[in-house]
């Protein structure tokens, strides 16, 4: 059968999902993908010579560029013989581009019968050559070069004067940062200093199952090389010019960070949001607007407007949930970010949730994903558990990797954990949090931040999410109180909302409007379609917005913070509190 009579005659495999049609797997289209079912799997036949060598050509196809640059966009013009409604420019990255089968495409667009040209892109570089076929046409395209370096972000180590710089390309020989310290009325820097980096990567069979063990065009595609580095001895607050790369291979645009003043007592402001991903098809763009791709503008903006310390991302990144192609989009979507500001992640289900593995123990260390119960269990990560995200970044090493960990920034001590693994008493995790909360010195930081995916207390009637709210907080809150937590930031919850004080579903605030108990801060807002549904009545609720957007947080001294949402619709403030608390009321 061939691709053109594919096309018209199976129209029903596709399933509408938020007035768009799913294609392949977490593709969304406006129009059904007839060739694959929603579960990912193909159900059209295609001929034994793999449909490209016809008698008779079906079009004559073009493109606008022999090579292009990383987010480059590209036109295809085609002229077709015959055209039908359902005839499609279908896009592939396989190198070479004659080894992937008609059935292996990454992405699609349909030609609407009539001859014209189509607009792909920006197109991530994920090292390997584009190629667009109209039915068995071929047009390849290529890369200026596979190991541009691509998708540069920043983290902290929790070391004073030390930031991480992470970044992919195809393996280059000496990969290497080269930075120089901006010293005033000096002009830039000669980027005489260099950092060696190490590598490393993942393959198909490191993660626990299928869908992501499965080698295909939209699920696993080979990663490329994760390069790691630390530049040393930063001077507090000074600006750093830097790039990556390899004299070979080339090196990266220069970047800019100001290294945050970690260790002192001073002023520090960071954002905070969750569920973020693309939400765009393969060949689309690296983002929707008005959703994840508004997100990260506005907060691109918002970094270089005031002296911001971090982005604190509270899990469920991607959403790739399988798909290789969309950590590629989403690494590029943030890397204006996070190229100038350390990119610090939390582990949500998404990231994590699994219910089987080939593997014993996988890359926390754990030998199952915890279920509170078993009506919570669910693949929610498409097979990855963790993989991606522990090989993509690297966060402070005094817990778990990216898994739990801890970092002081300025007056608050940042406590980060999994929403994915035992919180119980005894557990791994609790153990670590109990000792990092007892170490805490409220002298030199008097704040304590928690953040972990799943809230505690959310207002939407779901019955899981209810039921996990009750699970967790009777797990946490008694540590939250014992050692003074300040805050909680959660996602999980595709809205925002924010909490009285609350301790046991109560509101405790002193007369003198001092917070005696955690303030609770949910963003899962950054991009994740919206949650829809009644809210439950619970005074402890002071406010809820179904609005996309993220956090700011601004902790001036030792008594006061303050707290903001940004909308992504307008850039208003739509919702702001200040927190003010002396860090004295364990006794809840």
């Amino acid at each position: 059968m061939k691709l053109a009579t594919c096309l018209l005659a199976l129209t029903t495999a596709a399933i509408a999902t938020d007035d768009k049609w799913v294609g392949g797997l977490g593709m969304l289209h406006d129009t059904p993908d007839h060739c694959r079912h929603s579960n990912g799997t193909h159900i059209c036949e295609y001929e034994a010579h793999d449909g490209r060598r016809l008698d008779t050509p079906a079009a004559t196809i073009s493109v606008s560029a022999t090579s292009i640059n990383h987010l480059a966009q590209v036109e295809v013009s085609y002229t077709a013989v015959s055209p039908s409604a359902g005839d499609r420019i279908a896009a592939y990255c396989a190198s070479p581009v004659t080894t992937a089968a008609d059935s292996d495409y990454m992405d699609f667009q349909l030609t609407s019968g009539v001859s014209g040209t189509l607009t792909f892109g920006p197109l991530v570089n994920m090292r390997c050559d584009y190629q667009f076929r109209y039915q068995k046409a071929v047009a390849p395209k290529q890369f200026v070069t596979q190991a541009t370096s691509a998708v540069v972000h920043l983290a902290l180590t929790g070391n004073a004067g030390e930031m991480r710089v992470k970044w992919t390309s195809a393996a280059v020989t000496n990969p290497t940062v080269r930075y120089g310290i901006v010293h005033d009325n000096c002009g830039d820097p000669d980027l005489s200093l260099e950092a060696a980096a190490t590598a490393d990567t993942y393959a198909a069979v490191d993660m626990c199952g299928a869908p992501a063990t499965t080698v295909s065009a939209i699920t696993y595609i080979p990663v490329g090389t994760f390069y790691d580095a630390v530049l040393t001895q930063l001077p507090p607050n000074a600006h750093i010019k830097y790039q990556v790369g390899d004299a070979v291979a080339g090196w990266s645009d220069v970047f800019t960070f100001k290294m945050p003043d970690l260790g002192s007592r001073r002023d520090s402001r960071f954002f905070v949001f969750g569920d973020m991903g693309t939400w765009t098809t393969a060949t689309g763009g690296l983002g929707l607007d008005g959703r994840s791709l508004s997100t990260a503008k506005r907060v691109a903006a918002d970094a270089a407007t005031a002296d911001y310390a971090a982005v604190l991302h509270v899990g469920d990144l991607s959403y790739a949930d399988s798909v290789g192609y969309t950590w590629e989009q989403w690494m590029a979507l943030i890397e204006p970010i996070a190229a100038q500001l350390p990119y610090m992640v939390s582990v949500g289900n998404h990231e994590y949730a699994y219910t089987t593995s080939t593997h014993a123990v996988d890359v926390s260390g754990a030998s199952q994903c915890f279920f509170p119960t078993p009506a919570f269990a669910k693949a929610s990560s498409g097979g990855e558990c963790g993989v991606p995200t522990a090989k993509r970044f690297h966060m402070p090493g005094n817990g778990n990797g990216v898994f739990w960990y801890s970092f002081d920034m300025g007056l608050v001590h940042q406590v980060v954990v999994s929403s994915e693994h035992d919180f119980n008493t005894g557990s791994r995790m609790r153990q670590w949090l109990e000792a990092d909360l007892a170490a805490v010195d409220r002298t030199k930081t008097p704040w304590v931040f928690f953040h972990v995916h799943r809230p505690m207390y959310v207002s939407i009637n779901t019955s899981n999410d209810q039921a996990y709210n009750t699970l967790s907080r009777a797990a946490y809150e008694p540590l939250l109180a014992k050692y003074v937590v300040d805050a909680v930031f959660t996602g999980h919850v595709h809205n925002y909302e924010r909490t009285c004080p609350v301790f046991g579903g109560m509101c405790n605030t002193a007369a003198d409007g001092k917070a005696k108990a955690p303030v609770h801060i949910m963003i899962g807002s950054a991009g994740k379609l919206l949650d829809t549904g009644a809210n439950l009545a619970f005074d402890w609720s002071a406010k809820w917005l179904h609005e996309y957007g993220y956090g700011r947080v601004h902790v001036p001294n030792a008594t006061h913070a303050h707290f903001e949402f940004v909308q992504d619709v307008d850039g208003v403030v739509a919702d702001d509190v200040w927190i003010v608390s002396d860090h004295q009321w364990g006794s809840v």
